[in-house]
């Protein structure tokens, strides 16, 4: 290749032995772009400089360089000058066959060529000479003249000029909306002619153009979305027109749709094939504003699971329609679904609660088209429950996150007694605190619900059993519930209600129920020495508070219950047969849940003790807290976690619930774990406490001796 080029360069070879050269090398010779201007450059010096012979064979060397590049729009610029000024060059030397080679390839390139004013006469003559053995002249006439025509699958924008072109056969299309369009249709064109060619379109419908204000506005037409408006070169609000096409005789329905916008509606009667133009469609702003106001600190709020700032926060754009609108923290969240209408002003104060996912709903007709999501029934229907909230996060979320952990919808399924049913069967209980805390971290909630349609109870999807399951839990709180019962959602509502206090107002002693006189109240043994200096004894019978009589202990803790701590009673006692008066000073008496009271929902509460947590650290509470945190870890069967909190509580090793009772059930936590020395350790810690198990005993030295004797300990 390199030789072939090095030849051409060095020496000029006749016209009709140059064509063939161009066509035999395909491949270009090396050069460079800059190459090649340098070439081109200095071959149109040498022309001007009447150097004709040095500048034909420097336009060689350019137009092999140039020709396998023909395709490219800059090589073929190129090389239409190129082969002008060699022709004219060649002309210039006496060479008008090697002239008329440079023409016609000219030609061949670009058909409607033409002259510059400069050129002599003789060329000119030349030019037209080859013009009529290669190119013919044709004149279009095609209605309407706005259609979009295409000529060898190139678009033709101005027809009202002949057009140039090679002899032989040539293809026209020709497309207009709302005209039968023409495609690829053969035209003969003979060198030397000049012809006109006519081409009407047979009109098959109607076109209607439309501007909206604003853009983006979507364009339905008797049911069928058409696209939306797009933006115009101009700075205005109004759109670039849009043509509407295939319109046949009739009425049509026009909506004008966008969001946050009031659509608009109109029929157009149309009665024969033409075009129409709308005049412009103004659409106006359809919003409302929503004012969230909460005392939560570090609350941010969300409208359809989009951040829109923190709270207080007011939102002057919400898109009319339905919403959902949510206040988010790490620790809780407060949600509410509204339907707006444009110019409402909504107000959503919400106080934060830790929050239930309902995640997945089994037993019934869930994914079938058109059935309800039992997930959003059961959120509506239980909204008024008090102290955390229950939402349903998007259906598709939900089940792509189940589909994520390969978990089937029956995954959280259990019956009426608490038995896990199918897909629930699977998962241990290890899996379950894993996937509990997993799930409830992706959708930002405290826990994870499921809602299973009650099997053989021929009530439909109204007959549900709702399961709970707090992070970090692997035994749910399972509740039935009836969707259409009042009564039923009544009491559903009054059992998820978590009403737990860490603290109650005490008198500081052991109290029980004796068989006696009255069904009185006896102190035990345990009393604080303050209880003792103000004259309350071991075996006293406690007959009244402030004058009212008590005949049990329940009756006494629901006495104390309405004073406040730190206030100070006066208690009718009976010491033997003497009656006498004792003013006791109240105590704020920790509390600790019984693990095996059987009337709580541990899940909730769960969720509820870490709420407190969130806000009571570093204060007098929080080892309270922790220490109930992880009783309901225990009974929720978290033992490892459970540990971690009883190792991170400490408590006065008082009578009432302290410091023994966190190690009484940190024994157990280890006995739990395999770590059976760990597990001695803590119990004779609390063997040699004064503490009891919960706020009205039992003692647990006597647990703990139970425990270290190997007997099963008293419940």
């Amino acid at each position: 290749m390199r030789d072939a080029c090095s030849r051409l360069e060095r020496r000029l070879l006749p016209a009709w032995l140059l064509l063939g050269a161009v066509l035999l090398f395909a491949q270009p010779c090396p050069a460079s772009a800059q190459a090649l201007d340098e070439h081109l450059n200095l071959a149109m010096e040498k022309y001007d400089a009447a150097a004709l012979p040095d500048a034909i064979g420097l336009f060689d060397r350019a137009i092999l360089q140039l020709e396998p590049n023909r395709a490219d729009a800059r090589a073929r610029e190129l090389l239409i000058k190129a082969y002008q000024y060699r022709a004219r060059a060649r002309l210039g030397v006496g060479d008008t066959p090697s002239a008329r080679l440079d023409l016609l390839a000219l030609l061949q390139l670009q058909p409607g060529f033409k002259l510059p004013e400069e050129v002599s006469e003789s060329f000119r003559n030349v030019f037209a000479e080859v013009r009529q053995t290669v190119i013919g002249d044709r004149v279009f006439v095609i209605t309407p003249a706005n259609a979009q025509v295409e000529i060898d699958g190139q678009p033709v924008k101005d027809l009202t000029q002949p057009i140039a072109f090679t002899a032989g056969k040539h293809v026209l299309s020709a497309r207009r909306p709302g005209y039968t369009s023409v495609v690829d249709r053969p035209f003969d064109v003979e060198p030397g002619t000049s012809m006109e060619l006519t081409l009407p379109l047979a009109r098959n419908s109607a076109t209607v153009t439309v501007v909206t204000n604003p853009i983006g506005v979507e364009v339905i037409v008797d049911g069928v979305s058409r696209g939306v408006t797009e933006s115009s070169d101009s700075s205005t609000t109004l759109s670039a027109a849009k043509l509407i096409s295939d319109l046949d005789v009739r009425a049509h329905r026009f909506e004008f749709v966008r969001p946050c916008f009031t659509s608009v509606s109109q029929t157009l009667d149309i009665d024969k094939f033409d075009d129409r133009t709308l005049p412009p469609v103004k659409l106006e702003r359809a919003i409302a504003t929503v004012t969230v106001e909460t005392a939560t600190p570090g609350v941010v709020v969300f409208v359809d699971n989009l951040p829109r700032g923190s709270a207080p926060l007011t939102l002057p754009d919400v898109c009319e329609g339905k919403h959902t609108v949510e206040l988010r923290s790490p620790h809780g969240r407060h949600l509410r679904r509204v339907d707006l209408r444009p110019g409402d002003r909504e107000t959503i104060a919400g106080e934060l609660h830790p929050a239930f996912a309902i995640v997945s709903s089994s037993g019934g007709v869930e994914g079938l088209r058109g059935a309800g999501d039992l997930r959003a029934e059961v959120e509506a229907r239980l909204r008024e429950v008090r102290g955390f909230t229950l939402y349903a996060p998007a259906l598709d979320a939900a089940q792509d996150a189940l589909r994520r952990r390969d978990l089937t919808p029956d995954w959280l399924a259990f019956d009426r007694q608490g038995r896990p049913l199918s897909g629930a069967q699977k998962l241990t209980s290890g899996l379950r605190v894993q996937l509990s805390s997993d799930l409830a971290r992706m959708f930002e909630a405290q826990g994870v619900a499921s809602v299973t349609i009650a099997s053989g109870s021929g009530a439909g999807q109204s007959d549900v059993i709702l399961s709970l399951l707090a992070s970090g839990s692997s035994e749910p709180d399972v509740l039935p519930v009836r969707l259409d019962d009042a009564d039923s959602l009544r009491r559903t509502i009054q059992r998820l209600d978590v009403n737990f206090s860490t603290f109650r107002p005490s008198l500081g002693v052991l109290a029980v129920d004796v068989n006696g006189p009255g069904g009185t109240i006896v102190i035990a043994a345990d009393v604080i020495d303050a209880v003792k200096a103000a004259g309350l004894l071991p075996a006293d019978r406690i007959v009244a508070v402030n004058g009212r009589k008590i005949n049990d202990v329940a009756g006494l803790n629901g006495v104390l219950q309405t004073l406040g701590p730190k206030a100070t009673v006066t208690l009718d006692v009976m010491h033997n047969t003497t009656p006498k008066k004792v003013d006791v000073p109240l105590l704020e008496q920790p509390r600790a849940i019984n693990l095996g009271d059987q009337s709580l929902l541990f899940n909730p509460l769960l969720m509820h003790l870490r709420h407190r947590l969130a806000f009571g650290a570093n204060t007098p509470a929080e080892p309270v807290i922790r220490l109930n945190i992880g009783i309901a870890l225990m009974r929720l069967g978290n033992w490892e976690d459970a540990r971690l909190e009883f190792e991170r509580t400490t408590l006065p090793d008082n009578p009432g619930v302290g410091q023994g009772t966190v190690q009484y059930h940190l024994g157990a936590c280890y006995e739990k774990l395999g770590r059976f020395n760990d597990a001695a350790q803590a119990w004779r810690k609390a063997k040699d406490s004064p503490a009891w198990l919960t706020e009205d005993g039992p003692p647990v030295k006597e647990l703990a001796e139970a425990r270290l004797a190997g007997a099963p300990a008293a419940k």
